[in-house]
């Protein structure tokens, strides 16, 4: 893996957000691609008190100069499951303060018996995800919090998402917001499935060490289990570029738990009592259709 100088700039009310992009070959499924990382810098917009307010997406650079602003958005979420020790675990976070439609739920009790998870649960939290990935809105995300449990869920797009560049390059179309990062905890898996859900590529270990605080640093909000705000922690960003899962478009992709075993991932690469699951935010870069290139965007 490169090791990058991690650099920031501010532009007024824009905090500049610089992290890493993931990227890797095109070996046959069902092999796990090793990520290797290169410089990108994510701009945002914040607004209102940290953690509690809006944090907006507003356009991402590259190492090559070319800047990014228009992003395609989630229009379904399907086969959403859990396993395990999840009950109080899984929620949407929002900040209080934060616009839009994601307000925060937790799964258990969607079908107004929190005794128990049920397939109802599952189908109504769905849209809570959806909620929450159709906007550019950082502090709206998908919140685990369990050591034992795993999660997951096919995320269709609005339209394909395709790769600027048909091998690997320093632009990274999938675009990944942690909450919490930059440690040994919050891992996360990536496959692109056609309509009958199955895997077409690569599978896509994606790990702490691909992503990189941020100085000044965006925040997401954290939550009590009654969901009433609590505090808020820094966001990290990763960038995965499409060719990384052995596709060059894609218009549904696999969000999933890293499993003990499996992916090229084992719990000894964890500190002891830290969470595997991740809280985040998904989004992707748009880069086709677009009236004025994106690079030649000025500030």
């Amino acid at each position: 893996m490169k090791k990058r100088e991690i650099k920031v700039a501010a532009y007024g009310g824009l905090a500049v957000l610089t992290a890493g992009v993931a990227f890797g070959g095109s070996d046959p499924a069902p092999t796990t691609v090793d990520l290797e990382t290169v410089g990108a810098s994510f701009r945002v917009l914040s607004e209102g008190t940290i953690g509690r307010g809006d944090v907006t997406l507003d356009s991402v650079e590259f190492d090559d100069g070319r800047r990014w602003n228009k992003f395609i958005h989630a229009s379904k979420i399907t086969e959403f499951d859990t396993q395990g020790s999840l009950p109080g675990g899984v929620k949407i976070t929002t900040g209080p303060d934060t616009t839009g439609n994601a307000g925060p739920s937790s799964l258990e009790g969607m079908d107004g018996d929190s005794s128990s998870i049920s397939d109802a649960d599952h189908d109504l939290f769905a849209d809570r995800i959806l909620a929450a990935y159709k906007d550019d809105n950082l502090n709206h995300f998908f919140d685990t919090n369990s050591k034992a449990g795993s999660f997951s869920y096919v995320v269709e797009f609005e339209k394909e998402v395709r790769d600027n560049d048909s091998g690997p390059d320093n632009v990274g179309e999938i675009l990944w917001f942690e909450r919490g990062g930059n440690g040994s905890n919050s891992w996360i898996v990536f496959e692109a499935v056609d309509e009958l859900g199955r895997v077409v590529g690569n599978t896509v270990l994606v790990s702490p060490q691909h992503d990189a605080h941020t100085e000044p640093r965006a925040y997401g909000a954290t939550l009590r289990d009654d969901l009433s705000y609590k505090s808020y922690q820094a966001m990290t960003a990763v960038a995965v570029d499409v060719s990384s899962l052995g596709v060059s478009s894609f218009k549904r992709l696999r969000v999933r738990s890293a499993m003990n075993g499996y992916d090229g991932f084992s719990t000894s690469m964890m500190q002891s009592g830290q969470d595997v699951n991740a809280d985040f935010k998904l989004m992707v870069i748009q880069t086709y259709d677009i009236s004025m290139p994106a690079w030649a965007l000025g500030d």
